[in-house]
């Protein structure tokens, strides 16, 4: 329950990058499928890292600022069991989001005639994308734990890539 609406938020912003794209695309009088979905991919890739902060940054604090951590203690499941579920659903939701992007932009640049050598560069350009949104998902985690509002971890994990984006 506490991933719902994240998960819902972060396919909300998945949409509204390929209807970016196809908005972009369409007023420049290029419209492809093989552009249109290359494009939108390449949007999503930025919701992925948001979409990872809000996982990390909602584990602890969410629960926290909806007070519904006082009837999680009321309840007979160890802390150690409810950490490890929030683990598998948020790694599992990014997972699942990394493992559709990366078939739909290779299915997207192979359509448009890209090279293998392209490719593999567009793989390793994902690979990096994936590893940032580890790092935010990580550190939204990490402050998560110690404060009261989900907004603030969030921003911590995002702010966490600022010398990654800063080089």
């Amino acid at each position: 329950r506490l991933f719902r609406d994240i998960f819902a938020g972060g396919l909300l912003l998945v949409a509204a990058g390929y209807g970016l794209a196809a908005l972009a695309l369409t007023l420049n009088g290029e419209l492809s499928w093989p552009a249109w979905i290359g494009g939108g991919a390449s949007l999503t890739r930025f919701t992925a890292i948001l979409v990872a902060a809000l996982f990390g940054g909602y584990a602890f604090a969410g629960e926290r600022e909806e007070r519904s951590n006082l009837f999680m203690e009321t309840l007979p499941v160890s802390r150690g069991a409810q950490l490890q579920s929030k683990l598998v659903l948020a790694t599992g939701a990014l997972t699942l989001y990394w493992i559709v992007s990366v078939v739909v932009v290779l299915v997207a640049l192979r359509s448009m005639g890209v090279s293998v050598e392209g490719l593999l560069f567009s793989l390793r350009a994902l690979a990096d994308f994936m590893g940032l949104s580890l790092v935010a998902f990580a550190v939204a985690w990490r402050v998560s734990v110690r404060v009261t509002s989900p907004l603030t971890a969030t921003f911590a994990g995002l702010a966490a890539l600022a010398p990654v984006c800063a080089a």
